[in-house]
């Protein structure tokens, strides 16, 4: 949740299906000493003993009160701290407006499929999320819906967050950043490349993998005479399409490279994508193997400046559930991202820290 209070329901990690039905169990306790053995059609009122109906008098509104506070949030979750005004992402800025988990829980609602009581983490991967649905929570429906519905999920999730070009840190005018000697994203991005060997990316055959609109990457792209790019937003693609038209564009998420050959790919990019909340990292990867050729280079990044509208820096990433960056939570997720890639038999696998703005991993096919 992006509120840092909770329900104790979803303390204690319960769906909203079990409160409901407790509750009306209070419910039927509360009145039962005044209309019992009355049939009300979607229950029946039962008729308890004198002594029981006695003891309901008092006890049934209490058991009532104690089934409606399962609802409310009253308690801090446990280890966070309250957010510092002036370290937290203000709250009109597209990384707070609305969450991943969030959308996809209301999307998922929208067609059946309650999972409210289940915390998405940064380590709860997309396969983790289906496998959980079509074998533990809706085994009676076909896997296909209950996948069907969760990837479209996925897919409105990130229109709805990135598909429109908003504020980005990367367009920003560095002299509006307060930050001393900083220089433009581009600068330190084309020159990791030169130090990987990417004089020239017109020589090459270029894949993006998660472009999204495509809007601040434009400084790099727009140099390019061809390139490949994918994203599960089509609403996303189309403002990509109309910015790059030398852009050859496929819906597909970064997991399933379906449309991409194998070994037709020399530079693999995928800037800011592999933080994402339900992102398979360990799954793109397998698929960026998959389509480098031999010596093909790959480039992913994590994002680690979030500006303020006072042009104050925040450094690092935001965890799930909150609205503070914090730079030990990027490193983190970078340093797994590079054990992926070890463990997948990528080659020269590094990390580069020079730009103010990402972190940056490279490795070979």
């Amino acid at each position: 949740m992006s509120s840092d209070r909770r329900s104790t329901l979803e303390l204690l990690g319960l769906p909203k299906q079990f409160g409901f039905l407790l509750l009306s169990l209070t419910l039927i306790l509360l009145i039962s000493p005044y209309v019992g053995g009355t049939d009300w059609g979607i229950f029946k009122v039962p008729q308890f003993s004198l002594g029981t109906t006695t003891v309901l008098r008092w006890l049934g509104p209490l058991l009532f009160l104690a089934g409606i506070l399962l609802f409310v949030p009253w308690r801090r979750e446990r280890g966070k701290r309250p957010v510092s005004a002036t370290r937290a992402v203000e709250s009109d800025s597209k990384y707070r407006l609305q969450t991943i988990e969030e959308i996809v829980k209301i999307e998922a609602a929208a067609n059946d499929m309650h999972i409210d009581g289940l915390q998405i983490s940064d380590r709860l991967h997309i396969d983790d999320l289906r496998r959980m649905c079509t074998k533990v929570f809706f085994p009676e429906r076909s896997p296909a819906d209950v996948c069907g519905v969760l990837e479209a999920a996925r897919a409105k999730a990130f229109t709805r967050k990135y598909a429109e070009p908003k504020e980005d840190e990367k367009l920003a005018d560095v002299s509006s950043i307060k930050m001393d000697n900083l220089k433009p994203w581009h600068v330190y991005f084309t020159s990791f490349l030169r130090e990987l060997g990417v004089q020239d990316p017109n020589q090459l055959d270029v894949l993006y993998v998660g472009i999204g609109n495509g809007h601040s990457e434009e400084a790099f792209l727009s140099r390019l005479h061809s390139f490949r790019a994918v994203d599960i937003s089509d609403e996303a693609l189309q403002y990509a399409r109309r910015k790059y038209p030398q852009m050859t564009s496929f819906i597909c998420p970064a997991e399933d490279l379906e449309p991409i050959r194998n070994s037709s790919v020399d530079l693999y990019l995928s800037l800011r994508t592999y933080q994402s909340t339900l992102f398979d990292r360990r799954g793109a990867l397998h698929e960026a193997y998959r389509v480098l050729r031999n010596g093909g280079i790959l480039v992913v990044s994590v994002p680690v400046m979030f500006l303020r509208g006072n042009g104050e820096v925040l450094a690092g990433l935001i965890p799930p559930g909150s609205s503070e960056p914090n730079m030990e939570y990027a490193r983190k997720m970078v340093e797994r991202i590079h054990d992926y890639l070890t463990i997948l038999n990528f080659r020269d696998v590094k990390t580069d820290e020079r730009s103010p703005f990402e972190i940056f991993l490279s490795a070979r096919r």
